[in-house]
């Protein structure tokens, strides 16, 4: 909003919990549906800005990327996007829309964290059952990530 309360841009976004399946880790993305300046004020660094709340937001709410879709051959969001750091990651035929997503984690640190979760997992299964093991016909499963237990 400007001085005379026009508005100069607006962003709608939401939140969406992955994964789709069980066998994936969870984690919350956020998608932004629509990232829209005045064309009047195009050029004045507003969509930067409305961006860098965006990006904020997704920090502050622990969000694992953000993503967005863009209408194949949209050229100046393609560019615009790409300036803000996402990167292009697949082209859904049905639809001819180009899919972004920026990580907001480094991939070191998400794979640590997932490290982390599955060793807690298993040090849980661990402390409840017999002796750390879990025995099937004199077999002995042992699970590692990272490690040995």
């Amino acid at each position: 909003m400007d001085e005379k309360d026009d508005c100069l841009g607006y962003s709608l976004w939401q939140l969406r919990k992955q994964p789709f399946s069980e066998n994936m880790i969870p984690f919350t993305a956020l998608f932004i549906d629509d990232l829209c300046v005045d064309a009047k004020t195009r050029g004045q660094h507003i969509g930067e800005l409305l961006f860098e709340y965006v990006k904020e937001e997704a920090k502050r709410l622990g969000c694992y990327e953000v993503t967005l879709n863009v209408w194949a051959g949209n050229t100046s969001a393609e560019k615009f996007y790409e300036k803000m750091g996402f990167v292009y990651f697949k082209k859904n035929e049905d639809k001819d829309l180009l899919m972004y997503l920026m990580p907001m984690k480094k991939v070191k640190d998400a794979i640590l964290q997932m490290k982390n979760d599955v060793l807690s997992t298993i040090y849980s299964l661990k402390s409840r059952l017999n002796g750390g093991y879990i025995k099937s016909r004199n077999a002995r499963l042992l699970f590692f990530v990272g490690q040995t237990i």
